[in-house]
């Protein structure tokens, strides 16, 4: 989606977003811009930030800056104390015992203690301003608070069992239930609502051109919409975006189940057969209560009906534990070894990753939003908002060693290949305001999460050594390491998905292992020279 200003990060000033492509605005090739840039209506959306008043707090402006607040740099006093209304803290203890029930079975019984609190106090949680108007309208997500308990206990089960008790042929089970933690970042944006000075977000959003508050809205002729300063309540007429948890909400929870078998066959050599499954559920979701459905928000006639006020409130994301994922994964493993210096080793993987927002991970609070609008929520559970998580593969294999050649010479090549991960693609601006519209497929419904796939993943590595002898037990050795040998750029599932941009629809966008210093694959072939001196 294009976005014009701001900046990447919270506190932004703020951003415009436009309904199609700069390319297709400025030139007019859908017709619907006859002045370009002039033309009113061809903005989307506009956010506009608030302006706060000195620091946060310290955990707040470290989160955006990584580095100390004025307050701490001042030493002010009681300026950078973190005000959740509560300290945050974490404590976990493990406790586990192995039981030989027979020379050929042995059980393992563990279970897992943990107590912790990052979202804040239930006096704080209580001063939300979205919570108080979502209650003074009556709406069921008002009602209270969420209750999570801060004390979780985790039990695991295992198994290995030596069929003939030699120890060459094993089976391995075991089973365990894992809380996830959720981050503080999923707290950070909801909480700050509940601060005495509160930083908040106006957004004015359009269905589609022409159509809402932005219809006669002439990009650098049309003033921007004021920041409120330093607010300690939503401002009226703002039309704020507004963010609170579910009444229901719990921690995520994974069920996770593996069995696996392995053969020791003669001469340094093993085999093994792994399946593994992982359950999620209670994943969390942002969910908008106030979306546009019929070009209105949909709590605007409670808020004028309450407050006199039809343009209190944006959209109104609630944090509700909705989501579920499943992960199913065959593992093969065989590994030959020539020496306590040589040997190879192959893996392969047939594996399923998919969930609710093609997500895998529970308390990730960045999903994408519902593609049909409806008061509660949207509908969340609809066969298209579940689909492969991003790093689906069907296939991976990897094939690595490390060869021992006369002279002196090491030779330890590494290849890998994977299928394409998915993306999706989407043909328009969600009318609702939030988020995009996926492609139809041939039935008229929605495509779906990750609906197409990229390119597959071939990567060839080799290091290449030649050790030299020098007396007196010293030695050097001179390398040379081989990058992408096969020169392929692995774009993976890393490409534009958005039909409305023609001119880089299906293209690549960037490349699998990421750009520059960060990436974690070569993007081209690459080879570098060293050496070493051993005394």
């Amino acid at each position: 989606m294009p976005i014009f200003g701001g900046i990447f990060g919270s506190p932004s000033p703020g951003n415009i977003t436009f309904f199609d492509d700069p390319s297709v605005i400025l030139h007019n090739t859908n017709g619907k811009y006859p002045q370009g840039f002039l033309t009113p209506g061809i903005v989307r959306q506009i956010q506009v930030v608030s302006q706060t008043i000195g620091d946060y707090s310290s955990a707040e402006k470290s989160l955006l800056s990584g580095g100390p607040t004025d307050c701490q740099r001042l030493q002010t006093s009681d300026c950078a104390r973190n005000d959740w209304g509560s300290p945050n803290f974490n404590a976990g203890a493990y406790i586990q015992d192995d039981f030989r029930m027979s020379p050929r079975l042995t059980l393992n019984v563990g279970v897992r203690f943990d107590a912790y609190r990052y979202m804040g106090s239930d006096t704080f949680l209580n001063r939300s301003r979205s919570l108080k108007i979502l209650k003074a309208i009556g709406s069921p997500y008002g009602r209270s608070i969420p209750n999570l308990p801060y004390k979780e206990v985790s039990p695991r089960l295992g198994m290995a069992w030596d069929l003939k008790g030699d120890a060459k042929d094993v089976i391995r089970a075991s089973w365990g239930l894992f809380y996830l933690q959720a981050l503080q970042e999923s707290f950070w944006v909801r909480n700050r609502e509940n601060q005495d000075i509160i930083m908040i977000t106006n957004t004015i959003v359009d269905p589609a051109v022409g159509v809402g508050p932005l219809a006669n809205f002439v990009l650098g002729q049309t003033p921007l919409p004021a920041p409120p300063l330093a607010p300690r309540e939503f401002p009226a007429g703002g039309r704020t975006t507004g963010y609170t948890y579910d009444p229901n909400l719990k921690d995520p929870v994974t069920y996770q189940t593996h069995v696996g078998y392995s053969h020791s066959f003669l001469r340094d050599t093993v085999l093994s057969v792994d399946y593994t499954n992982m359950l999620g559920r209670r994943g969390w979701q942002a969910l908008d209560l106030n979306p546009i459905i019929n070009g209105a928000r949909v709590l605007s006639p409670a808020t004028n009906a309450t407050f006199g006020d039809p343009n209190l409130l944006g959209p109104v994301y609630t944090m509700s534990p909705v989501n579920r994922s499943q992960y199913d994964a065959l593992d093969v493993h065989f590994e030959r070894r020539f020496s306590g210096t040589a040997g190879f080793q192959v893996n392969y993987t047939l594996g399923w990753a998919r969930g609710h927002q093609g997500l895998a991970d529970g308390n990730y609070p960045f999903g994408v939003y519902t593609q049909v609008p409806t008061p509660d929520g949207g509908l969340w559970n609809a066969p298209w908002e579940y689909g492969p998580t991003a790093v689906d593969e069907r296939h991976r294999i990897t094939w690595a060693g490390v060869f021992a050649l006369p002279f002196r010479i090491q030779v330890s090549p590494a290849f890998t290949a994977a299928s394409a991960r998915p993306y999706t693609q989407y043909r328009a601006p969600n009318p609702s305001g939030d988020g995009l519209l996926q492609i139809l497929g041939p039935d008229g419904k929605p495509a779906g999460i990750n609906n197409a796939r990229g390119i597959p993943l071939y990567n060839f590595n080799a290091r290449t050594t030649k050790e030299f002898l020098l007396p007196n037990e010293l030695k050097v050795s001179v390398f040379a390491e081989f990058y992408n040998i096969l020169n392929r750029a692995n774009f993976g599932n890393q490409f534009f998905g958005n039909a409305f941009s023609p001119a880089t629809y299906n293209k690549p966008s960037g490349y699998l292992g990421g750009l520059g210093a960060t990436s974690t694959m070569p993007n081209s072939f690459q080879v570098q020279f060293g050496a070493r001196f051993s005394f």
